[in-house]
């Protein structure tokens, strides 16, 4: 009876009357999901309960009732480590995978700010998301144990499916790799924090083999091309250095195959312009956190490429190490790049065209990157001075002025907001 009176008032209500009440048909709403979220079993009432959350997600006068609704479900059927491990706590039913997929897709837009450009509830929505992300992982490794050991008529199998590292759903980890780093480069400084720390969690995190290469060399392109204005110094400071992380992580696998080759050129070469543009922006008048950032990333990459540790294509690396690395020489800052290369055998810098496609070992699946080792920390905590060093000395030796870029300059590479990435992945 009550799916049957949720599609007749749906279905047959006009919709300027709906736009009329519809912060009262949201607040009904919200009740009855959170009393009854377990009473709807099947994928077309998961559908009909989405549709209609998205429906009236679209008012502004409902959208805080539906995200409330959506918020307080999660909360309760997704109890907390410490809840789960509590004694007599009251067994509360679960969301279904079905109910998993249907939410998730409301708050993804919630975070992109596909109702109406409305980021107020972005944060808050992305950590309810994240938590419903991690709910599905463990619905679907559950299931994939299951199978498994029903299988092999063992449960030996359980320790080979790592929840933070493994990806059973390659569509909702698309769709939150683009939504989390919308955040990211919110002009925001607390909000780009929340978003860099979810996506260390989430995308960081993730096993390598667990995703389709296309699919790191896009997500390295979303982050390349979907920069905050250098106006927005930490934001930017904050985009780039996960460009960094995500580079170290994903090159080693992605640098032996042909069909990667023209990608990632390309890629080393946006990334070599990006750091130029963040070292001219971010030596104005001071040296600025987006300066300093730039700086680290470069030089920790660029040396991280040229080591023993390092598992990539070794004339790849080397091309791509030296075109980093002369980016820092145009400001004056390879000071600590070079002195630190000198302690390290590096191969001759060659055109990535030369470079061999032997396979290679990928890194584990947990996805985490190698852990260092002394000597690689050791060089590193001395190349720390070095790098301070450089900043002081770019600083100084560069003070010849710049012309001044006005906000019109960088409007055409950000006028394009989120709806159309939305579009595309949901």
């Amino acid at each position: 009876h009550l799916r049957a009176s949720l599609h007749l008032l749906t279905m047959t209500l006009p919709r300027t009357f709906v736009r009329q009440i519809a912060d009262r048909m949201a607040c009904g709403l919200a009740i009855i999901l959170r009393a009854s979220y377990h009473f709807f079993e099947t994928p077309n009432d998961w559908a009909f309960m989405g549709d209609t959350l998205d429906m009236l997600a679209n008012h502004s006068v409902s959208r805080v009732f539906v995200f409330d609704g959506i918020a307080s479900t999660v909360e309760h059927a997704i109890p907390v480590e410490t809840e789960r491990a509590a004694k007599g706590r009251e067994e509360r039913p679960s969301l279904s995978k079905e109910a998993s997929s249907a939410l998730a897709r409301i708050l993804t837009r919630f975070v992109l700010g596909f109702y109406q450009r409305d980021l107020t509830l972005q944060v808050p929505a992305m950590l309810c998301l994240e938590k419903l992300y991690r709910h599905k992982v463990d619905l679907l490794l559950d299931a994939a144990v299951k199978k498994t050991s029903a299988e092999c008529g063992s449960k030996d199998s359980v320790s080979e499916f790592d929840p933070l590292a493994s990806v059973p759903d390659k569509d909702l980890w698309q769709n939150i790799a683009v939504a989390v780093y919308s955040v990211c480069r919110s002009v925001d400084v607390d909000v780009s924090r929340n978003g860099v720390e979810c996506f260390q969690r989430i995308i960081l995190r993730t096993g390598i083999d667990q995703i389709a290469q296309e699919k790191w060399v896009a997500v390295l392109y979303l982050i390349i091309n979907k920069q905050p204005p250098t106006t927005a110094d930490v934001s930017r400071g904050n985009t780039f250095s996960l460009l960094g992380q995500l580079l170290n992580m994903v090159l080693p696998s992605l640098s032996y195959s042909k069909d990667n080759r023209d990608d990632l050129v390309d890629l080393i070469h946006a990334t070599a312009s990006l750091a130029q543009d963040n070292l001219q922006q971010g030596r104005r008048g001071s040296v600025s956190p987006l300066f300093q950032k730039t700086l680290q990333t470069v030089t920790y990459l660029s040396n991280n490429m040229v080591t023993e540790e390092w598992t990539g294509e070794p004339e790849f690396s080397a091309w791509a190490s030296e075109t980093l690395l002369h980016e820092l020489e145009k400001v004056g800052a390879a000071g600590a790049s070079l002195k630190n290369q000198e302690a390290i055998k590096r191969p001759a810098a060659t055109p990535p065209a030369a470079a061999k496609t032997t396979p290679t070992v990928l890194r584990s699946n947990t996805g985490e990157h190698a852990q260092e080792t002394e000597t690689h920390i050791k060089r590193e905590k001395e190349v720390e001075t070095e790098i301070e060093k450089s900043v002081i000395h770019a600083s100084e030796e560069l003070a010849e002025p710049i012309e001044d870029e006005t906000e019109e300059h960088y409007a055409s590479d950000f006028e394009e907001d989120d709806t159309e990435t939305s579009e595309q992945y949901l």
